[in-house]
């Protein structure tokens, strides 16, 4: 019988790798707080420093987490810097991370949210590393928070979070203007183009024209088993996000695709 039902759970997102100690570091801190607690790896292989990778793969898993669970997200190029220690709150879950852009898509998909300075200096470990606030700073308050310290105890309410220079799609009537955002594992090709993009067009998705690099090609398919070994198309990813792929192959590869190369998707003449 599982002594502790309601523990909630704690994740961890990080570019520590899985080579080194730093993430067990992690979780051994926690669990000698809490040693009942519920850790969950999302990823440690986010790219070093890529504060937008790991913003976007957090906004892209958090949903699927029960309420009440606790993210911590450690990539922080300037830890050790003036640079705050915070927690978001909202919609009954909650993010810690440095206030450095890492949390900003998840607070902008919660439907309220509320953040804390994390500076109650009586929850880290004894002599706090300047490099290494994930193991000295933010384990120990997810650990805390896990028994059931409420967020308020951090330290005091932050007006503004740091926001992600992120390029926005443009819209204009024939077409959407955007751009890579993400390559996953797969070498499949993440947009900033969101399926509500193209809620005013009625052009059948068949139809659209996406023009990337030096290949254009015509539609939005719905699954890779459609297409024919080695054909790159497009469709909407499971977090409807417009992506190019190439049926078991990588597509980045075979387009020399780098983060914030432009994707045009057109309407078809036909349909215009």
């Amino acid at each position: 019988m599982n002594e502790h039902p309601t523990t909630p759970i704690i994740t961890l997102t990080t570019d520590f790798g899985l080579k080194d100690s730093y993430v067990a570091s992690l979780k051994g801190v926690i669990l000698g707080i809490h040693p009942h607690a519920r850790i969950v790896d999302i990823t440690h292989l986010i790219s070093p420093h890529n504060i937008v990778e790991a913003a976007f793969t957090l906004m892209c898993t958090y949903p699927y987490f029960p309420e009440g669970t606790i993210h911590v997200a450690v990539i922080d190029p300037g830890v050790g810097s003036h640079r705050k220690a915070i927690c978001v709150t909202g919609d009954n879950r909650i993010f810690l991370g440095p206030d450095n852009g890492v949390l900003w898509l998840c607070s902008q998909r919660l439907s309220n949210f509320s953040t804390y300075q994390i500076d109650n200096h009586a929850l880290f470990t004894a002599s706090p590393s300047y490099t290494f606030h994930g193991r000295d700073i933010f384990a120990p308050v997810a650990a805390h928070l896990a028994l059931g310290m409420r967020a308020q105890e951090l330290g005091g309410p932050v007006a503004r979070i740091q926001s992600l220079n992120l390029p926005q799609p443009i819209v204009n009537n024939d077409a959407i203007e955007g751009t890579v955002l993400h390559i996953d594992s797969f070498g499949n090709i993440l947009t900033n183009i969101h399926r509500s993009h193209l809620a005013h067009f009625d052009t059948d998705q068949r139809q659209y024209i996406i023009h990337i690099g030096q290949i254009t090609f015509t539609g939005i398919s719905q699954t890779y088993a459609e297409q024919r070994m080695g054909e790159t198309f497009a469709l909407f990813s499971s977090s409807d996000f417009l992506e190019i792929a190439t049926r078991e192959r990588s597509v980045a590869a075979l387009l020399g695709a780098h983060i914030g190369q432009a994707v045009v998707l057109k309407r078809s003449i036909r349909n215009g």
